[in-house]
């Protein structure tokens, strides 16, 4: 009767442990395709729109009059800045997530010009500098490229009139195991 029992018993457990693994193996499916179907729909919104014109309107509301008029321009780090509550000072926020220097550079005529702000606070190259792992090789360029692309930024916004204020490239944090392509 021992005998009986011991591979019963084995055969449960066996059965539990591979119904839990197969269900744990489904959870991480499901949600590895969500995932990947999101990053394909962002991809692809990318290629439609690649720099993100239609997040900020093209005509702008009129600065307050009187008003120091204070853009950030950059990348979801700028977008999740609020502003200020501060008198006498009016803020607008043109950071969109996930842009690269060159985006900026390229929407910087129909986002930031037509405001004429008196102070652009730029907040760029998290963006070029992370696909630096993806692509080793190219390592020189991106970074060259990153350092052209803010240069004429910030000689745009000088040239029409704005005090710029550059923030440094803060590191990135630890990148989560589902973000990791290798």
């Amino acid at each position: 009767m021992n005998n009986r029992k011991h591979p019963r018993l084995l055969a449960k457990a066996s059965l539990a442990l591979g119904l839990l693994l197969l269900s744990g193996s489904l959870t991480l499916n499901i949600f590895l395709f969500r995932y990947a179907v999101n990053y394909y729909r962002q991809l692809n919104e990318v290629r439609l729109s690649p720099l993100g014109l239609e997040q900020h309107p093209l005509t702008p509301d009129a600065p307050v009059t009187d008003a120091t008029l204070v853009v950030f321009l950059g990348d979801s780090r700028a977008a999740e800045w609020p502003a200020p509550n501060v008198p006498g000072i009016q803020f607008s926020n043109l950071g969109i997530g996930a842009q690269t220097s060159a985006q900026m550079l390229l929407r910087y005529e129909a986002h930031v010009a037509p405001l004429e702000p008196d102070i652009i606070i730029l907040q760029v190259g998290i963006n070029d500098l992370k696909t630096i792992p993806l692509f080793p090789e190219r390592r020189e360029e991106l970074v060259t490229d990153c350092q052209d692309n803010i240069a004429a930024i910030v000689t745009k916004a000088r040239a029409d009139g704005a005090l710029v204020i550059l923030s440094t490239v803060f590191p990135a944090g630890d990148v989560p195991l589902h973000r990791c392509p290798f």
